[in-house]
């Protein structure tokens, strides 16, 4: 038997496929059930092998069970195929066992006194979901989420220095949809941002699925003092209330402290102004910077002495007249 528990969910909301197996004999499986692609569908196994015991049309037979969590990604009629398993099992006398759906006895062909081993499919027939729409207007904070969540929102720190990083962490969690869950559009001012990949842990019980989807964003202050982080919103769509509903997350504060080893430049100031070049602004001139000084120093201008100036300007080309005038007498002199 294969059945579902709404044949008329809504988009995305959350519905258990169940294929269930009844005997009264030891079966063996050959191969693993045969069930729809679900290929419209976000999937999620509930129980791969839930085992127990049901009394059919006063019968009491052994059951074996495979639950799966359906949520539905398109709208309108969307078709299952039909389900089946092949399996094996010891065929002895049955000519008083009843179909339990039926109430008729089963038919076998024996082929002896002894009991034989046999195979063979077991079927359940396909069917069709009808999915709704979800209501109109959808609310602009709404990211696809279906079903009953909760959201929380933490730091890791609420003080830091500058230029260090803080967590800002938001936890959505709760049934149904969890692994479509996403953040809205949200507002960092202040910071540099840096996003992590999302966290998902999945956890099904018998009946749901549950569980929690994490955001971690790293977060650098671009200044020191006191700085926020908006609130936000966030709506999820309830089937249960046939409504939207909006989580808040409060506005978090940080005290940025100003960086430890920040200290206050030298400048020096302009002596010619026509040597410094404008910027592009306003053309307000550029101050040299003297990094990591606690004293600024003036270099004065290089003077050359005024005995080498004479010396050079007039000592030097009389030294080289009154040579040359001495090698021509020199020449000039009789042998």
């Amino acid at each position: 038997v294969t059945s579902v528990n709404n044949n008329n969910p809504y988009l995305g909301e959350q519905i258990l496929f169940s294929f269930k197996i009844y005997t009264r004999e030891n079966i063996s499986q050959s191969a693993q059930p045969v069930l729809p692609d679900f290929k419209d569908f976000m999937t999620e196994i509930i129980s791969d092998n839930k085992r127990g015991s049901e009394v059919v049309n006063g019968v009491e037979y052994a059951t074996w069970e495979k639950v799966i969590a359906l949520m539905p990604l398109k709208e309108g009629a969307i078709d299952l195929s039909e389900s089946s398993l092949d399996i094996v099992y010891e065929d002895v006398d049955r000519s008083r066992r009843l179909d339990p759906f039926s109430g008729n006895p089963f038919s076998f062909n024996f082929g002896g006194a002894f009991a034989t081993q046999k195979k063979t499919r077991l079927k359940a027939p396909a069917f069709t979901i009808n999915v709704k729409p979800l209501p109109q207007p959808v609310p602009a904070d709404f990211t696809g989420l279906v079903g009953d969540f909760g959201v929380q929102t933490s730091l890791s720190s609420t003080q830091i220095t500058q230029g260090d990083s803080v967590t800002y962490e938001v936890q959505i969690s709760g049934k149904g949809n969890i692994k479509n869950a996403n953040l809205p559009a949200l507002s960092f001012p202040s910071f540099k941002v840096y996003y992590d990949k999302p966290q998902v842990d999945v956890m099904p019980s018998t009946q749901v699925v549950s569980g929690k989807k994490t955001f971690k964003i790293a977060l650098v202050p671009e200044r020191a003092g006191e700085v926020k982080i908006p609130k936000f919103t966030l709506s999820y769509f309830d089937p249960q209330k046939g409504s939207y509903v909006q989580l808040a997350a409060e506005e978090k504060t940080i005290n940025v402290l100003p960086a430890k080893d920040q200290t206050t430049n030298a400048v020096l100031p302009s002596t010619s102004p026509s040597d410094v070049n404008a910027n592009a602004g306003g053309g307000q001139e550029i101050q040299p910077i003297v990094l990591n000084s606690t004293e600024v120093f003036r270099v004065a201008p290089f003077v050359v002495p005024e005995f080498v100036f004479y010396l050079v300007v007039i000592g030097f080309p009389l030294i080289l007249l009154i040579v040359v005038a001495a090698k021509t007498l020199h020449f000039e002199s009789p042998a």
